[in-house]
This record gives C-alpha cells, structure tokens and sequence, in this order.
C-alpha cells in the first residue's frame, strides 16, 4: 500500500513538473523534490506538529499494538506509554502499518464493535485505517523527504491544554506568516 502511494506521490511530481516546464502550472504548485525544512524550536531541536487526521490514525495504530487480542510479530517491541506513537520515527510508524494491515479483517470488525473500540475510530473508519497510516508513511518520506529514523514529529491532540485542529493550526500559520514580516520591520 505504501508503494501504491508513494508511486502516485512521484507520479503527481513528475506530472506537475512537466506542466511547469510546458508554462501551463507554477513550480509552487508542485511537489517539491527537494526535502521540507523541519522547523525548529527555541531550543534548535526539529518542532513539527501533526495535528487532526495524523493524530487519529496514528492513535489508531498504537491503540491495536496494545491490544492484546492482536498477534504482534516475535521481533516486534511495542512502544510504551498511553499514546505510544507521539512522538515517532517514520520507520517505527511502517512497523505499525505493518500490523495494522496484518490484522484479520474479522478481528478488526469485532474490534470496531467491541465495548474497547478505540475512541477516535468509529466503525466506519476501520476499513479506512491501513491506507492512511500508508499515505502518511508515503507524505512524510517519499512526498516531503524527510528522514525516516529521526524523532521529528509530535502528533498532538491539543497544545498547551487546548484541543487543536486543522482549522485552527491553518489560523495560526496565517498569523505567523503575516506576523514574520512586521517583526523583522520593527526591528
């Protein structure tokens, strides 16, 4: 599945790409070959949060390696903690989707019914769940090169005690867009 996706990610590269040379598409409406800069905090440490649909799919995923009705491969360690996939390397996300879309799809049915179901995944995203943690897997390393063994993400749910959503964050990186220029004005 991550194949399938990262196939397409190369394809709408090129595609575009070919349009840019053509004078029909700006290169800013492509996909960048070139790796995304990770921001960084004050402290010079890579700060890149994910937010919504990252957030939910891979709570997802380490709600089911915990799960002990699920067979986890002998050389798999699951991570530890109540939200194991917080803070995660693309790699540890591929073992997850590994498991995820391993799971008998009779399981998944009993666990999308079952008095544990996970709270962010209503019965009718089961189905949906081995895609999206695929096409994140595909986004974040084929889609914006990034590293596939650094710690650069932190999949959020709220910051700072409030809950945080797409819409919001999209608010936010239009403030900081429009408050850069007047700063360095200022000074």
């Amino acid at each position: 599945c991550e194949a399938a996706v990262a196939a397409l990610l190369q394809e709408e590269r090129n595609t575009c790409q070919q349009k840019v040379l053509a004078a029909t598409a700006a290169a800013d409406e492509c996909l960048s070959s070139d790796p995304l800069e990770v921001p960084k905090g004050l402290t010079d440490k890579p700060r890149f949060f994910l937010i919504s649909g990252y957030m939910y799919v891979t709570d997802f995923a380490g709600w089911l390696v915990k799960n002990p009705a699920v067979k986890l491969p002998d050389t798999f360690t699951p991570p530890e903690g109540e939200r194991p996939y917080a803070t995660p390397t693309i790699d540890e996300l591929r073992e997850a989707a590994a498991i995820v879309c391993s799971e008998p799809w009779s399981a998944l049915q009993d666990f999308a019914h079952g008095d544990s179901r996970h709270k962010f995944t209503p019965a009718k995203k089961v189905p949906h769940r081995c895609f999206e943690i695929n096409y994140i897997i595909a986004l974040l390393s084929v889609g914006y090169g990034l590293p596939s063994q650094e710690r650069l993400f932190h999949i959020v749910d709220e910051i700072d005690g409030g809950e945080i959503e797409w819409t919001l964050g999209a608010f936010l990186h239009g403030l900081s867009e429009f408050a850069v220029p007047q700063v360095t004005q200022e000074l």
